[in-house]
């Protein structure tokens, strides 16, 4: 059974060891990645990309953390613990910022569309629009 939903989000077990392990679980929930130390929080997407979709995953880092190939191989390693390689995310990228809304909620339909260069609906529920800004034309993904 795959861990992962794209429209969803990835969800801890109790760790059997230092690495966080993940479950298929609500997007409300918080992540398998948002157990490191670093990570704020992320965000699962799905990118269209040819006639397929690759699995996304964006993650704030504390202020004094930068997304190094270490960090990147680790929260691999975390993910592909219950993953199939069809699950895994083909691109990690860091972000300043989530976007959520009012009631702080993520957004990962706003994600999308911004990174498909589509208009994003309701961007007036959003508490924080601005944080958009970092995922149209992120590099990792165009």
């Amino acid at each position: 059974m795959p861990f992962l939903q794209l429209s969803g989000a990835l969800a801890p077990r109790l760790p059997s060891d230092a690495e966080p392990e993940c479950t298929v679980a609500d997007p409300s929930n918080c992540t398998c990645v948002d157990r490191f130390d670093e990570v704020l929080e992320s965000i699962v997407i799905g990118q269209r990309q040819g006639g397929d979709v690759r699995v996304v995953l964006f993650v704030r880092l504390r202020d004094e953390v930068s997304l190094d190939d270490d960090l990147r191989d680790r929260i691999r390693r975390a993910v592909r613990s219950g993953a199939t390689p069809r699950h895994m995310p083909s691109v990690v990228a860091q972000v300043a910022d989530i976007p959520r809304t009012r009631s702080g909620k993520m957004v990962e339909l706003a994600v999308r569309a911004v990174v498909h260069g589509e208009e994003v609906k309701n961007i007036e529920a959003l508490a924080n629009p601005e944080a958009l800004d970092y995922f149209a034309n992120h590099p990792d993904v165009v």
